[in-house]
């Protein structure tokens, strides 16, 4: 069981006294267990302070269980026990904005996701972060390798492990068996067509492309994207129809620029599975 906590802003509009939290659960069940409802509690008397303030959100998930009627029953009663320990422990019914589960084969989680709004927080703020967050549920950040079968039509991978040589169209040695990983994993389903999306960080010098320090170009993230899908035509002997380079430079940034660590998470590897 995880609990995660995420204190997170939108570009322009400080959301410091928002509040969101997880609970990660087993595999087929629909239940939160004791510890899980002690945990909720215990984050909202140290995160959230005085319940009042607050109006409420809960979304369940449920991915695991193929029987897709299944699965959506699962993922609203997972929703609904979050929201009964809510109501059970000082929260009021007009505070519960919403109470919804969600199944299919684009939920890549098991999880109940809670998220506390301000009383006093406007609508448009309320919609603006929504809309973040279901940007951000459209990508799936790999740390690991993959198995057969993970990448899913319709989503986003963010290969964490794939960094490249600064200024350059080669990638890291580090990155090897992951993209070894990654030929092993396209030539088990011949059906998947990908693009292969390669992002830069500092837009005022990376915009609409970096320099290639080797071409002398401003090409770095086109040329990244062709090395990568070059490896995997030569080394991996994937089909080159397959495959879409795709260069965007630093046009598409993932997170707000404040330091090194948000330039690493914008400078990343991407691939769109399209079918």
């Amino acid at each position: 069981m995880l609990a995660v906590f995420l204190g997170s802003a939108l570009h322009g509009q400080s959301l410091d006294s928002l509040r969101q939290y997880a609970i990660e659960l087993n595999d087929h069940t629909d239940q939160i267990d004791f510890n899980d409802r002690i945990h909720l509690l215990y984050f909202i008397d140290d995160s959230v302070g005085d319940k009042r303030d607050y109006v409420v959100k809960i979304q369940g998930y449920c991915s695991k269980d193929n029987r897709l009627k299944k699965a959506a029953s699962f993922a609203q009663e997972r929703a609904d026990a979050v929201m009964a320990t809510l109501l059970d422990n000082g929260f009021f019914d007009y505070q519960i904005l919403s109470c919804d589960g969600k199944a299919g084969p684009d939920v890549v989680e098991d999880k109940v996701w809670i998220t506390f709004y301000p009383r006093t927080m406007k609508k448009e703020a309320i919609a603006a972060w929504e809309e973040e967050l279901a940007r951000m549920a459209s990508f799936v950040f790999v740390n690991d390798s993959l198995q057969p079968g993970d990448l899913v039509p319709g989503k986003t991978y963010i290969m964490e492990k794939v960094k490249f040589v600064a200024g350059k169209r080669s990638f890291d040695r580090s990155a090897l068996p992951y993209i070894q990983n990654l030929a092993e994993v396209l030539a088990a389903d011949t059906t998947l067509q990908v693009k292969v999306v390669c992002h830069l960080c500092c837009p005022d010098i990376n915009t609409p492309d970096g320099m290639d320090i080797t071409t002398k170009k401003k090409e770095l993230s086109q040329n990244r994207a062709r090395e990568i899908c070059g490896f995997l035509v030569k080394k991996g002997g994937i089909e080159p129809s397959r495959l879409t380079p795709v260069a965007k430079g630093a046009t598409e940034l993932l997170v707000e620029e404040k330091d090194e660590a948000s330039q690493q998470k914008n400078e990343r590897l991407e691939l769109v599975i399209t079918r």
